[in-house]
């Protein structure tokens, strides 16, 4: 059983139960965050949250990332980057 998002299956018109043919390949190629300028400020700032950040699982830098990035104000955006930087630097996960 494989579970595929909606979005997903409303684009190949499937529904829930419907039989999917599925191809799964490696990626190997490595993978990067877009980091918004207001997280990239704050983490170079502080060497130790960067140093985390860094380290972390694609997913997890991609959850900060995009947490930040989508606030539609400059101000939310910064005061995310400084809350992310903190939480990081706890051992704090977003989801």
């Amino acid at each position: 059983m494989l579970i595929i998002k909606k979005a997903v299956r409303e684009e190949l018109g499937k529904g829930p139960g419907d039989t999917v043919h599925v191809s799964v390949a490696l990626d190997s190629q490595p993978r990067e965050v877009d980091v918004p300028r207001e997280l990239q400020d704050a983490l170079e700032r502080d060497p130790e949250a960067k140093s985390r950040f860094d380290g972390m699982s694609y997913s997890h830098r991609k959850e900060y990332a995009q947490w930040v990035a989508e606030a539609k104000r400059e101000e939310t955006r910064a005061r995310r980057g400084g809350q992310a930087v903190e939480m990081i630097r706890q051992g704090k996960r977003l989801m």
